[in-house]
């Protein structure tokens, strides 16, 4: 099964520039998760509950320290997304902040992940 978010858009503060840290700019998140799963309307098998995890991911963005790259933003989100939603096998998270030069719609980035990927990191190996 694939489940996405499309571009939620939330303020945050990311930036290696000086007038990034001044006050929080808007960041698009796309996510695609993958699981294994046959629906189940009675609740007894493992799904994302889609409310809950923008919930996470828009308070985690509202309250986190400044981060200085996008890259190690979308690690720390995906890091979010295994540790809460146990059934994900892999994602793709995808950041960009909009229009953040003149004549471009927008620049960022898109990590994509497995569950070994990331207790791989967590556990200090690298990916």
């Amino acid at each position: 099964m694939r489940v996405f978010i499309d571009e939620m858009t939330v303020q945050t503060f990311v930036g290696i520039h000086a007038h990034e840290h001044l006050e929080p700019q808007p960041v698009a998140v796309s996510l695609e998760l993958l699981y294994g799963c046959s629906p189940a309307e009675d609740g007894d098998r493992p799904f994302v509950d889609y409310e809950r995890l923008c919930e996470c991911l828009s308070q985690f963005l509202a309250d986190k320290a400044h981060t200085r790259l996008l890259e190690t933003l979308a690690i720390q989100i995906a890091d979010i997304v295994f540790e809460e939603f146990p059934a994900i096998e892999e994602l793709v998270v995808s950041l960009h902040k909009p229009k953040v030069r003149e004549h471009s719609k927008r620049s960022g980035v898109e990590l994509y992940w497995s569950r070994l990927d990331c207790e791989a990191f967590r556990s200090g190996q690298g990916i």
